[in-house]
């Protein structure tokens, strides 16, 4: 037989690790024990009783002798040990005859060997048996037969089976009778579990510190025995159960744990293969928003950290026995539902109950954390009323705007956000303004929104109304009335065809309406307009509502025209649509006596009313009420009743009383008065301003941005009387809050309204106790300042105005609310100084004040006016060029810088220009000049403002730090470069005109001389070529002188002379001469300069002048002095034969010294102021000369037609001078 041995043998032929299994021996008897110890019991081995001492190893059968469980396993059971499934195993061949004798020579038999699945394993041979010498424990040498298994690492269960079939054939000296004998075939089998190595899974995972709480890990692959050990037991109670493969631990305290595997029959032990968290409470989180709506529900998401504010899982939650605590009964809370184990958060329900204010909290009260209470941050909950929309339908025409209101909803006042479902139809602004597109229905969504925690948008509450844009097909005047007494009023307004086409729906559309009303009688009844009163002069458009007063008995027919705008019309030609209404009214007088005419007293109120009368004894006489009953009838309860104080009260009943009331005076006299009391109900109401808005210059048609306009209403009966007392609950309500505010004033039945800003509105007022129709008005308002809403350039010069005045006349004062713009507080002239917004205010008086808006924009460039200026000259002037200017920005293109119709009242002392630097700065330079001369030694450059152009300029004032003389010939071109300043004064951006230069010529004479020997003289003009070509030389009178074509002066190539000619030598001889000069002009530099002409008759003459005289000259002689000469001629003629021979000699000598050909005569002992020799000392005053004679030479012109100059050297002893005396007596 083969087989596999047992006992230790069998184990040490098995080539795996050992297993050491103990037996826990115990007496039963406590009192037995010392007589059988333990060890004595371990020594123990009685058969079908496994030994005290256990080894097993992988591979070796183990056979089941009892259990105790009988169900699962019988005894007698072969079991398997589980081995690896990786690696090798040696099997070792045992085989004993029948007697138990074990044979020796295994290698002569022939051994199959066979393995039930070939994937999980090989064997090293399929035949025979390998064959090594072992060393048994009693140092013997043994040989042992095995086979190798060799293993895939693939789990499964690996049968091995060994079959000896006989004796090898091949054997040497071997009775061959054996092979002839019958073998029995012998069969032995093995059976393998091959495993893999044990897993866990979790690696790392967390468990709350409770003993509710047990974590249960399965252990997969592996043998499935397994022993498993905590790092900290101290921590932990962690046990393994075999059945199911789990790992159970117990948390016992917080902190980290590792486990470790010891695989019992694989022999492998797994250390530290999961990491186990045991956390406790270190926080309580709620997520939840502050708000909820009174009757709604929000969802508050709890969450629970541990010490690393890790989450807990919610499979904890209900160990921690997490429970909402609320503070009151405004709201409750409940437990959503059950969270699932894998989900880390709790929901709670939170319904508000009440409205009001409360908190709440979540706090842990369970047992197991020993008295202590874990607990959330205490929440505060506002439990608010729902959002509502007023009005819930709104019906607009096109174009009308209106702007709903919010009403409930979070305290304080979250967020509203405005959606509109269809923009086609209509569009809402961010305050909740609809404004109509085009007919149709839509729906308009409000929401009241907020910020949660984490910054999230969470709408709160929500409410819709539903928008209808219809169009204005009917037209109706609504009239409380249709009969009035004489001397009452009424309000006229206009409805649609449905009452929900109030003055709402159209009353605020763009373009307006206009509205045209009329009257077929105006001495019956009269129309007002609602702000006459108030002194506004109101326009037809949106004009809906008008004021009828009854004048006298008659009947009166009321006719409105509405044209409606082309954009809001459905006519096809394209012109208004015009629609029609109209009533008739019938005015009727009151009941009175005409004789006697008395005058009657009547007090009108309404039913539950009262009235404090007042009288004008009080506190002189002693004053009593009383009542008397009306009819007759003394029993009857009279309709109001009166106390001493004089408080008249009206009960419910309608009807009529008398009021008596008397007077005891001082002296004994007693006064009475008797005055109906009438309880009636109130037919109308009507709204009406009062007060006046004081103006000048200009009609004032809107109510002023800023100002306070006071409102009352009244109450009329069923004729237009009004009420003296009535029972009121007064509402009102604007189509658009945010332009005028309206308020209640501290006397009954008075509303204020406060213009906020410019647009229409229309205001509804009406009687919450009663169910009389309400009134509505139109309230235009918009800015009393002239300009208004305005965007501006910095630069700009504005003049502000405004027509409102005080009571007695007087004017207001203008400010701003920021340094951007300065502004004159008295006329309202203002400068933009720098890029920003800002408020301008006009306060007067009386403490009312009216305000607009402007925004000014940064200056981008400076454009400059063409053909303003295109030379310049250094020639004095009584006004400096001005070359115009404007400053611009990107928007628009500009044509001034001023703006306002008050600029017309506006002069340069009510502007703040001169204090007020430009936004700009002008810098003149010469580009090329042909001297050293620069352009600040002839002109000074300055930056200014024309308030007649209103146009800013640069000015060129020429000034005198250099002579003309010196500039005339100056050539060359200016620049003027304009730099824009920024609002730190520096220069961001230029512009470049060119200027021509035109300096001033220079004449080098004072005075031109000629005489009837010396005829002809020059002219010596120093300037530029251009300026020398717009020379016009003309002498005063053409037929005395004459100026002949001018040349360029030889010596001076910059000078140009004119030959001037006595034209008319019988000029000398006429008594009476005008005084003669040349005219010297350039038209385009405007200068002029003349030149006095002297004109003397050397052949007569007795001064000498004639000649060239050296200084210092006697003083001329006089005519009597001349006239004596001839007498002599006449009277001496015999003297004159006596002294011949003396004249010729004398007049011989005198000639040798003489020149009498000169052609120009200066007088060499004066110089001009201007460096040039010249006979008089200075200009004189010229005027235009009537006779001129210009002339335009060309340069060929000027060639060779000058003479040489010389000058006279005269003797200026008393014998020369002697001697031409003499010889101008004989000549």
């Amino acid at each position: 037989m083969i087989m596999f041995r047992k006992s230790d043998l069998v184990l040490f032929l098995i080539n795996t690790p050992d297993q050491v299994y103990y037996s826990v021996d115990t007496v039963v008897g406590s009192e037995k024990a010392v007589h059988y110890p333990i060890e004595f019991l371990n020594s123990l081995n009685p058969s079908g009783v496994p030994p005290h001492k256990l080894i097993l190893k992988a591979g070796v059968p183990i056979i089941l002798l009892r259990n105790l469980n009988p169900p699962k396993l019988c005894n007698g059971t072969l079991l398997q040990i589980a081995i690896h499934s990786a690696g090798s195993l040696d099997l070792e061949v045992v085989v004993k005859d029948s007697y138990g004798r074990e044979f020796h020579n295994i290698s002569s038999l022939d051994i199959k060997w066979y393995l039930s699945d070939s994937s999980l394993g090989r064997l090293s041979s399929n035949s025979g048996a390998k064959t090594k010498t072992a060393r048994l424990k009693d140092r013997q040498l043994k040989t042992r037969y095995y086979q190798q298994l060799y293993l895939n690492g693939t789990e499964g269960i690996l049968k091995v089976t060994a079959s000896i079939l006989g004796y090898k054939q091949n054997l040497n000296n071997v009775d061959e009778a054996i092979y002839d004998e019958k073998f029995t075939v012998i069969n032995s089998s093995l059976n393998f579990v091959l495993v893999e190595e044990a897993e866990i899974e979790f690696k790392r995972v967390s468990i709350f510190n409770s003993p509710s709480s047990k974590l249960h890990m399965k252990v997969m692959k592996g043998s499935g025995f397994f022993q498993v050990e905590a790092s900290d037991p101290t921590k932990a109670d962690v046990v393994y159960n075999s059945v199911t493969h789990q790992i159970e631990i117990t948390p016992l305290e917080t902190g980290t744990i590792t486990i470790t595997i010891n695989d019992l029959c694989l022999g492998i032990v797994h250390k530290d293969v999961a990491e186990i968290q045991i956390y406790g409470i270190s926080a309580v989180v709620v997520d939840v928003v502050d708000k909820v709506e009174l009757g709604k529900t929000i969802v508050a998401s709890v969450e629970v950290l541990n010490e690393d504010k890790q989450r807990i899982p919610a499979s904890a939650f209900s160990l921690m026995n997490l429970q909402a605590v609320s503070a009151s009964n405004i709201i409750s809370i409940n437990l959503l539902s059950k969270p699932e184990p894998h989900q880390y958060q709790a929901s709670y329900v939170i319904k508000g109950l009440t409205l009001g204010h409360t908190s709440f909290k979540i706090v842990t009260k369970a047992d197991i954390f020993k008295g202590v209470q874990y607990s959330s941050d205490t929440l505060p909950i506002q439990v608010f009323p729902p959002l509502h929309l007023n009005p819930d339908h709104i019906v607009l025409t096109t174009g009308a705007t209106f702007q709903v209101l919010c009403t409930g909803g979070p305290q304080p006042l979250s967020n509203i956000e405005y959606v509109i479902d269809d923009k086609d139809i209509a569009v809402v602004s961010a305050c909740g303004t609809v404004e109509a597109k085009k007919v149709g229905k839509t729906t308009l969504t409000a929401k009241a929104v907020g910020l949660d925690k984490k910054g999230n948008t969470v709408v709160f509450s929500e409410d819709k109304a539903t928008v209808s844009c219809v169009s204005l097909q009917e037209v109706k005047i609504h009239a409380p009335l249709s009969r009035m007494v004489v001397g009452t009023e009424m309000p006229l307004y206009v409805v649609g065809h449905s009452e929900l086409e109030s003055p709402f729906a159209f009353g605020t559309a763009f373009p307006s309406a206009k509205f045209k009303w009329s009257i077929s009688n105006d001495k019956v009844v009269s129309l007002n307009n609602l702000y006459s009163s108030v002194g506004l002069q109101e326009s037809s458009e949106n004009n809906f509502r008008v004021i009828l007063k009854a004048l006298q008995d008659g009947l009166a027919t009321v006719h409105l025209d509405v044209y409606l705008p082309k954009e809001h019309s459905f006519s096809f030609l394209g012109v208004p649509q015009v629609l029609s209404a109209e009533i008739q009214i019938q005015v009727f007088k009151r009941l009175r006596l005409t004789n006697p005419e008395v005058e009657d007293g009547m007090i009108i109120m309404s039913p539950n009313s009262q009235l404090k009368l007042k009288n004008n004894r009080a506190g002189i006489a002693k004053v009593a009420y009383k009542i008397l009953p009306s009819g007759g009838k003394v029993n009857q309860v009279p309709v109001v009743s009166i106390d001493e104080s004089g408080t008249l009260v009206a009960t419910s009943k309608l009807g009529s009383a008398i009021l008596q009331v008397t007077a005891v005076e001082e002296f004994g006299v007693i006064q009475d008065l008797s005055v109906i009391v009438k309880v009636e109900e109130t037919a109308y109401l009507m709204l009406k301003p009062f007060g006046k808005i004081m103006t000048r210059d200009w009609p004032l048609t809107v109510l002023p941005v800023g100002f306070t306009v006071p409102f009352i209403v009244t109450y009329h009966n069923n004729i237009g009387q009004v009420f003296d007392a009535v029972r009121s609950q007064i509402q009102y309500r604007a189509s658009r809050p945010n332009s005028a505010r309206v308020s209640f004033t501290s006397l009954n039945n008075t509303l204020s309204v406060q213009v906020v800003k410019p647009g229409f509105t229309v205001l509804k007022v009406w009687d919450v106790e009663s169910s009389i129709p309400p009134d509505y008005i139109q309230i235009v308002t918009g800015t009393a300042i002239d300009p208004a809403d305005i965007e501006l350039t910095v630069g700009d010069v504005i003049c502000f105005g405004s027509p409102l005045v005080t009571q007695e006349g007087h004017s207001g004062t203008w400010s701003t609310s920021k340094a951007i713009l300065a502004i004159h507080p008295v006329s309202g002239g203002a400068v933009a100084l720098n890029p920003g917004q800002a408020k301008v205010i006009y306060s007067l008086l009386n403490g009312f004040s009216t305000s607009t808006q402007v925004t000014i924009k940064d200056a981008v460039y400076i454009s400059i006016e063409p053909g303003n200026v295109n030379q310049i000259s250094n020639l004095p002037r009584a006004k400096p060029y001005k070359i115009y200017l404007i400053v611009q920005s990107n928007e628009t293109h500009k044509m001034n810088n001023i703006i306002g119709k008050n600029c017309t009242y506006a002069t340069e002392n009510s502007m703040p220009l001169p204090l007020v630097q430009p936004p700009f700065s002008c810098e003149l330079n010469f580009l090329s000049s042909s001297s050293d001369i620069s352009a600040n030694d002839l002109f000074y450059s300055s930056s200014g403002f024309d308030i007649e152009k209103g146009m800013y300029y640069c000015s060129i004032e020429p000034v005198r730090k250099i002579p003309i003389s010196e500039a005339s010939t100056l050539e060359g071109q200016l620049s003027l470069t304009v730099h824009l300043l920024t609002a730190g004064q520096t220069a961001s951006l230029s512009q470049q005109l060119l200027l021509s230069f035109l300096p001033a010529f220079h004449v080098q004479q004072d005075e031109l001389i000629l005489s009837d020997i010396q005829s002809t003289n020059h002219i010596i003009i120093s300037a530029t070529p251009a300026v020398q070509r717009c020379l016009l030389v003309v002498p005063s009178d053409s037929t005395v002188l004459r100026v002949k074509s001018p040349a360029l002066h030889p010596v001076f190539p910059a000078s140009v002379t004119f030959p001037v000619e006595l034209h008319d030598v019988n000029y000398l001889l006429k008594g009476d001469r005008s005084a003669l000069y040349i005219e010297i002009s350039c038209p385009i530099t405007k200068q002029q300069v003349k030149i006095p002409v002297k004109v003397k008759r050397l052949d007569m003459s007795l001064d000498g002048s004639a000649f060239c005289q050296p200084l210092p000259l006697p003083p001329p002689s006089s005519e009597i002095y001349y006239d004596w000469y001839l007498m002599m001629k006449v009277a001496a003629a015999l003297l004159c034969i006596i002294i011949v021979y003396y004249i010729i000699r004398w007049i011989t000598s005198a000639r040798r010294g003489m020149v009498t050909t000169q052609p120009v005569f200066l007088n060499s002992s004066t110089a001009s102021s201007n460096g040039s020799q010249s006979f008089s000392p200075g200009h004189r005053p010229f005027t235009t000369s009537p006779f001129r004679r210009s002339y335009s030479p060309e340069f060929s012109e000027y060639e060779n037609l000058s003479q040489p100059m010389r000058l006279c050297h005269l003797e200026t002893s008393p014998k020369s001078h002697q001697r031409r005396r003499a010889d101008n007596i004989f000549r």
